[in-house]
């Protein structure tokens, strides 16, 4: 396993932080206001499934390893 570059992982982790806090911005701005009730929103699981994934495929990219089958 290679050392992963840890600081290109955190440079391209930030970014995608900073992405979902966009999108957040975008969900809460919109006309008829955010989707979803109470504690849930569509916009949740859309900034989760992009930040889950996108971290998991740098973190692999920089450290040589196969991404697994649960993700």
């Amino acid at each position: 396993m290679q050392t992963p570059n840890l600081e290109q992982l955190l440079t391209q982790t930030v970014e995608v932080v900073i992405r979902a806090g966009q999108l957040l911005i975008a969900e809460w701005a919109r006309v008829d206001g955010p989707r979803g009730q109470g504690d849930k929103a569509a916009v949740d699981e859309e900034t989760n499934s992009s930040y889950v994934s996108t971290c998991c495929s740098f973190f692999l990219a920089t450290s040589g390893e196969r991404k697994p089958d649960i993700v």
